[in-house]
């Protein structure tokens, strides 16, 4: 039953996400030493997640550069 519901709601699916995954992000974020580079760089690495369905290429791509900027400012 809930998979009915969940396939019905796709946007309401990948709002949730995107709320859970950025409330965790920038509670992470707010503990590193570059707090402000962390919480900007955790938001575009985060939010595309809403657009994954109709850009999935594009929204690979801006993740795949938030990552490897966030690697490369020392937020890991």
């Amino acid at each position: 039953m809930i998979w009915n519901w969940l396939r019905r709601h796709p946007l309401l699916v990948d709002l949730g996400l995107v709320a859970l995954l950025l409330f965790l992000t920038i509670g992470a974020a707010s503990r590193r030493t570059h707090t402000t580079i962390a919480i900007t760089l955790g938001i575009v690495e985060t939010v595309p997640l809403l657009w994954r369905r109709q850009r999935p290429l594009l929204v690979v791509a801006i993740v795949t550069a938030a990552a490897l900027a966030m690697t490369a400012f020392g937020v890991w």
